[in-house]
């Protein structure tokens, strides 16, 4: 069971006010808890607010030596892959239909060592329902348990018996759990599925 560490939770509502530096200290308090950072790159119109900007994420990436995962709410993932590229986490998340051509992007990040995976925001119940969206290339789902794009949100309790489900209908692909969690609610909801991975985890990390 691994732990990533959501950034949202420590730069303020405009994140190019935020100080890297303090956003590197945050982390570095809570770096023997965690396995990973978790960034949510948004574009403002996807989803309200600024998430974490390209430069935090960059400066992260140079002064700790941990994965990092990127969830992207955008409008049109095809317009940052160069910035994602940079970056260069271990996977990409993206939610359904944000996207243009998928095959380049899939090609993209298989050729820079990033894997592809999927958001459910309970807004779908099969992968196979998406036409241009070839299963192999999924590598992993990540399950939100609040409205994405914005921190301190209580866990949405109904959502967990469709996580369930569908993180057992798929066991080849590696599920992870988003939203609202804190650790004490870690042990109930890894029992949801032995499909569960791993948890991303905001305020109940840095409260």
């Amino acid at each position: 069971m691994k732990i990533y560490a959501s950034v949202l939770s420590c730069v303020e509502s405009n994140s190019t006010k935020t100080c890297p530096l303090q956003v590197i200290n945050k982390l570095k308090k809570v770096i023997h808890q965690i396995n990973g950072i978790h960034i949510d790159l948004m574009d403002g119109q996807y989803v309200p607010g600024n998430g974490v900007s390209h430069e935090i994420a960059l400066k992260i990436r140079e002064n700790i030596d941990l994965p990092m995962q990127i969830h992207a709410m955008v409008n049109n993932v095809d317009n940052y892959i160069n910035i994602i590229n940079q970056i260069r986490p271990e996977v990409l998340f993206i939610h359904a239909n944000t996207w243009f051509n998928i095959k380049k992007i899939y090609t993209n990040l298989k050729y820079n060592n990033i894997k592809l995976g999927i958001v459910w925001n309970d807004d779908w119940k099969n992968l196979e329902n998406f036409n241009d969206l070839n299963l192999e290339w999924i590598k992993m789902i990540l399950f939100m348990t609040v409205k994405p794009g914005k921190s301190g949100q209580n866990l949405i309790q109904k959502r967990l018996p469709a996580i369930a489900s569908i993180s057992s209908k798929y066991l080849d692909i590696e599920c992870w759990i988003d939203g609202g969690i804190k650790q004490s609610m870690l042990t109930s909801l890894s029992l949801l599925s032995n499909n569960i991975h791993g948890f991303v985890i905001g305020s109940g990390l840095f409260e």
